[in-house]
């Protein structure tokens, strides 16, 4: 259900209902639960067929009895406004709005004095800048404002400096591959493309889709085949796919399942600020993707891995900030 709807319902300030601090349904999330409790209903997307273009709904009735210890009496916490947005990867001698954007934070975290707001990427920028990624990693300390180190500023705008905002170009991706990997039933198929064991494996249109979207926010090949192995564990990768889930706090959208009750689509939230919703994030597996590759820039696989919350890898920065 939406956002409103959940707040109608009394589900988080009323019923008080004991449950996890989940940022994304995923196919674990049945599992969470106490031994008391009784076993929750399965859901199974792949089993829920569709007409063409038509949205998959699933949904899973509560049921009683808790599924953790914590208790979530209202919803996700909203986000605090951006200082500003940059674009990603300005270049040295670039004037415009996005560098000066990336001197007022810098100077935020002492990295650079406040009265050097010039808006040129000059050699102090570039020094002060690498001196930040080298303090944090992994990000890479190479002085050049990517979309990890724009995110970890917490200044990303989504969009790359001179690059058309919604680019189409779909490439190959990193195919086949590895047969093996750190992550739970993974398989790989004929075809070289990796997927979650019991699931559908993703068509090598989609795969490829949705490998392009996070190699264009700097995802590496490995991550680029998680995500599609991840596409396929949630929902065997259906980009309409919806799990309304009461019961688990789940308001989940698109192939990856990317919850609305976990704030990320609030105006200031990670997804909310490029200006995605829970609906256009549906309307294709390029959208879906898109906004999932978003969301792994500012939190990385925090939101598909146990305690499914946004865990960015450089850490809660909010204590450096002046």
């Amino acid at each position: 259900m939406r956002r409103s709807q959940a707040r109608a319902a009394g589900i988080f300030a009323a019923a008080l209902l004991v449950v996890t601090a989940a940022s994304c349904g995923t196919s674990e999330a049945t599992t969470r639960q106490t031994a008391a409790s009784p076993p929750p209903e399965t859901i199974s997307l792949a089993d829920a067929p569709t007409q063409a273009g038509a949205r998959a709904v699933v949904t899973a009735p509560p049921f009683g009895g808790p599924v953790s210890t914590l208790v979530l009496t209202g919803t996700a916490a909203p986000r605090p406004a951006p200082l500003c947005l940059a674009d990603a990867n300005a270049k040295i001698g670039d004037n415009s709005s996005s560098v000066q954007c990336i001197q007022i934070a810098l100077s935020k975290f002492h990295k650079m004095p406040g009265t050097n707001l010039s808006g040129t990427y000059d050699t102090t920028t570039f020094n002060a800048l690498k001196s930040f990624q080298k303090d944090h990693p992994p990000l890479i300390a190479d002085g050049l404002p990517g979309p990890l180190t724009l995110a970890a500023l917490q200044i990303w705008s989504g969009n790359e400096v001179g690059a058309p905002q919604a680019s189409t170009a779909i490439l190959s991706g990193p195919w086949p591959a590895p047969a093996t990997a750190p992550y739970p039933n993974w398989a790989v198929s004929p075809d070289g493309i990796p997927y979650y064991s019991g699931r559908t494996v993703c068509s090598r249109a989609d795969a490829n889709t949705i490998a392009t979207e996070f190699a264009k926010d700097g995802a590496l090949a490995a991550t680029q085949q998680w995500a599609v192995y991840i596409a396929s564990r949630e929902t065997s990768c259906r980009y309409n796919a919806v799990n309304q889930n009461a019961q688990t706090q789940d308001d989940s959208h698109c192939a990856f399942q990317i919850n609305a009750l976990a704030g990320f689509f609030d105006p200031n939230g990670e997804l909310g600020r490029r200006g995605w919703t829970a609906d256009n994030i549906e309307v294709s597996m390029q959208a879906c993707a898109d906004a999932a590759s978003d969301l792994w820039v500012f939190c990385g696989q925090g939101p598909w891995t146990k305690p499914y919350s946004c865990a960015p890898p450089w850490g809660d920065l909010r204590s450096e900030e002046s």
